[in-house]
């Protein structure tokens, strides 16, 4: 089984032959921009909880509720994202992303006590769950061929907006009067997205949004889930670093709290390159071989930031964690729905859930490794999650076109 895989792995690594580039209208942009708000959260989070620890007294383990707020509302809309489009479409599906992202950001810095501002994080991250799904499924119907590429696409500008966020939310705690005043500018851009969007929902109902409702039914093929487990463990070394990197940056390199959040853009700029390339590689190169690469990078990443406690190796370190971490989510969400054959929305839901399920317990077991003994430690965790989905990649890959399945009444 094991030959006959790896078989399969180098068939796939085939250049491909034709240059697929994706088509980008009114709709693709405004998806565009949806995924740039959600990231900008999603990067401004884990720098937040810092600043919110040094605000607040929290510990480490205290903090880590927020992370596990996120993550079970992640999970609750990922379960609920196949229902909702089949019964009111995608495009509500959008549009109360973004109603919950308002909702979301507004309650976590509204200064209230923390059962309150522990809510903020579970609306933002089920917003984020119905964005990541949403935008990808419809891109995936709207380019086909160069779905991989468009969804590479988007998650380059949710990271160029995380470039921004962390930068953003280290001038607003020093200069501009309190970290809370970067986030308050995400809830109008959002108001202001839907408000550009306008009427124009049903536009994005195309693909599965568009079946009968008996689609949502069916089962999924089994390639879905190993798809899914490479996406699932992947995700939640990102989240490692998106939540406690800042905090491994400052113990080991001696940085404050808001100049460690604004180091962290390190990160997104190789995220950033890494997507940017990313989608121009998907164009030509087989989806397989660039997630092969870009584990390569994280593996070599986490090495040079975890060994060298200098400012400067940690810095390159997590520049190259970032462009490892870069197509991860992006690519492996497009294998999840290529390996649906044909519920693309379904099989996006339930691997967003499990994203939610990681994000839930394995950055909350790094913060209480890192309380018991120390977040260097703690990041060891690390090193086993990479060799566990590289097995998974090499051993189940997905074949570049798998044929559609109807279902049957």
């Amino acid at each position: 089984m094991f030959n006959s895989s790896l078989t399969a792995l180098t068939t796939s690594l085939t250049p491909s032959p034709d240059t697929v580039t994706p088509t980008r209208d009114r709709r693709t942009y405004l998806s565009y921009v949806q995924m740039g708000l959600f990231g900008w959260f999603l990067y401004t989070l884990g720098p937040s909880l810092s600043l919110l620890r040094d605000e607040t007294g929290l510990s480490r383990t205290a903090s880590s509720l927020f992370t596990l707020a996120a993550s079970v509302g992640g999970i609750i809309a990922g379960l609920l994202v196949g229902t909702v489009v089949q019964r009111f479409g995608r495009g509500w599906l959008l549009r109360g992303g973004s109603i919950s992202l308002i909702i979301g950001i507004s309650l976590f810095i509204s200064g209230g006590p923390i059962g309150v501002t522990v809510l903020g994080p579970f609306f933002s991250s089920a917003a984020g769950a119905g964005c990541v799904v949403g935008v990808s499924a419809f891109l995936a119907a709207q380019q086909k061929r160069a779905a991989d590429a468009a969804i590479t696409e988007s998650n380059a500008v949710a990271a160029a907006f995380g470039i921004m966020a962390p930068l953003l939310l280290g001038a607003a705690a020093t200069w501009l009067g309190g970290w809370r005043l970067s986030l308050w500018l995400l809830v109008a851009s959002a108001i202001v997205l839907e408000i550009v969007r306008g009427k124009s929902l049903r536009d994005y109902n195309i693909g599965e949004a568009h079946r009968a409702p008996g689609t949502a039914r069916r089962a999924l093929p089994q390639l879905t889930w190993w798809a899914t487990g490479v996406l699932v463990i992947t995700s939640a070394v990102e989240m490692c670093f998106l939540f406690w990197s800042a905090d491994l940056l400052s113990d080991r390199s001696g940085l404050g709290s808001a100049a460690s959040a604004a180091a962290l853009s390190a990160v997104l700029v190789g995220v950033l390159l890494g997507r940017i390339f990313g989608s121009w590689m998907v164009e030509r190169w087989n989806t397989e071989r660039v997630l092969l690469g870009a584990m390569i990078f994280l593996f070599a990443g986490f090495a040079l930031t975890w060994v060298l406690p200098h400012t400067l190796t940690m810095l390159a370190g997590l520049f190259v964690v970032g462009l490892g971490i870069s197509v991860q989510i992006p690519l492996g969400m497009a294998r999840v729905m290529r390996a649906s054959a044909g519920s693309a929305d379904k099989a996006g839901g339930i691997a967003s859930s499990g994203i939610g399920v990681a994000g839930a317990t394995i950055p909350a077991l790094l913060a209480v490794l890192a309380d018991a003994f120390s977040v260097h430690l703690a990041f060891l965790i690390v090193p086993v999650l990479l060799a566990l989905a590289l097995t998974l990649l090499v051993t189940r890959p997905v074949p570049a076109v798998v044929p559609v399945v109807e279902p049957a009444y």
